[in-house]
């Protein structure tokens, strides 16, 4: 278990503030958020390459904040690999078992099997300057992996790659944790790559831990405009709460003259500004004939399609009701994300006019303005 309490470091005009979390044996943790947010600067303190002005870390109960990186077992990939450029494969990976004096033939076999288990055997006897991106990263976790750390610490470990060599990278770690159960911290500012990995993640803003808790609650249940804004939801919207009814748990929003209802939540008051937000999937389209769903009939608005875009396997649709007057400069109201067969399917090209319905309990409301 790794565990982070009151931890704070101060560089200048950068500050690490109040850190606090825990990783739980075995568990894959993503430490998530845009470049800038000190990710880099938290792990290098948990490896033991910074030393936190005020704080404590644990590994497995243990206090270390004082203790050296070599005494940490803990299994590090930096940002950009760090291989020795003058030393081959074979002696970049084995460089931690020479330290700890194993013997050739057990360095032999351990290499080897760590090679094998990641296909970079018959990369052994190169030099890192002749290899790939993705033959460097393998390596570098290679060298991670042999000595057989207790945790993992990964620093953007497919930052540089192209999508598919990524894509096919998470698989082999997907099967790697699930083989050894590797508690481990991995960095990256990819929502992809996040949800892909991540059993837990943590939300790193400026140097402040805006969410934590499982993949689901922090993509689907965002706590603060400044998550739902990293992780690229498009549809956030500003208004007012008009009325409360704590019976049928809901509130209604005043916004740009339409109401909206949404899921009541207690911090909130008659009259509060706020921003709310609902994802582009939670937005449906009404098909004429079929009966709308009970989730749908509070949040029902009739407009036109005004453009589109194809990502192949979905389309984004640019929504806006009608007789709604754009605001910042946007034509649209909402986004709307379908699946590519439901746009060929229902022709929602350019100027088609529809109707649309707000899931309430999908409608997430952040604090006051």
């Amino acid at each position: 278990m790794i565990k982070v309490e009151n931890f704070c470091l101060n560089l200048g005009n950068f500050k690490l503030k109040n850190i606090n979390f825990s990783v739980e044996d075995g568990q894959y943790c993503i430490l998530l958020g845009p470049s800038g947010a000190g990710k880099t600067l938290l792990m290098e303190c948990i490896v033991g390459l910074r030393k936190p002005d005020r704080g404590r870390i644990f590994l497995n109960g243990r206090e270390v904040t004082d203790i050296p990186p070599e005494e940490r077992n803990i299994g590090y990939l930096p940002q950009d690999y760090a291989l020795f450029p003058f030393m081959n494969v074979y002696r970049n990976i084995s460089f931690g078992l020479r330290l700890r004096k194993f013997t050739a033939d057990e360095i032999k076999t351990d290499v080897e099997d760590v090679a094998d288990s990641l296909n970079i055997k018959h990369l052994l006897y190169r030099l890192p300057s002749t290899l790939s991106g993705g033959e460097k990263q393998r390596v570098a976790l290679a060298r991670a992996f042999i000595i057989n750390p207790y945790f993992l610490l990964l620093d953007e470990p497919y930052c540089s790659l192209d999508a598919n060599l990524k894509r096919n990278l998470w698989l082999q770690m997907l099967r790697f944790h699930r083989r050894t159960n590797k508690t481990t911290v991995h960095i990256t500012h990819d929502l992809e790559e996040a949800f892909t990995l991540g059993e837990k993640v943590i939300v790193l803003i400026n140097g402040y831990i805006e969410q934590s808790g499982s993949r689901e609650d922090v993509f689907y249940h965002c706590n603060s405009f400044e998550v739902a804004s990293f992780l690229g939801i498009s549809n956030i919207l500003y208004g007012r709460i008009i009325s409360i009814n704590r019976k049928e748990d809901n509130i209604k929003i005043r916004w740009k003259g339409y109401t909206i209802t949404a899921r009541f939540k207690e911090e909130f008051a008659e009259g509060s500004k706020i921003r709310f937000c609902i994802r582009p999937q939670e937005i449906k389209i009404i098909r004429e004939g079929r009966p709308i769903k009970e989730e749908l009939r509070d949040n029902l608005f009739r407009g036109r399609i005004v453009d589109s875009i194809s990502h192949g396997a979905t389309y984004t649709l640019y929504f806006r009701i009608f007789n709604s007057l754009p605001i910042y400069g946007s034509e649209h109201d909402f986004e709307i994300i379908v699946p590519a067969y439901t746009y060929l399917k229902l022709n929602l090209q350019r100027g088609k006019e529809i109707m649309v319905g707000l899931r309430k309990k999908a409608i997430q409301v952040f604090k006051e303005i």
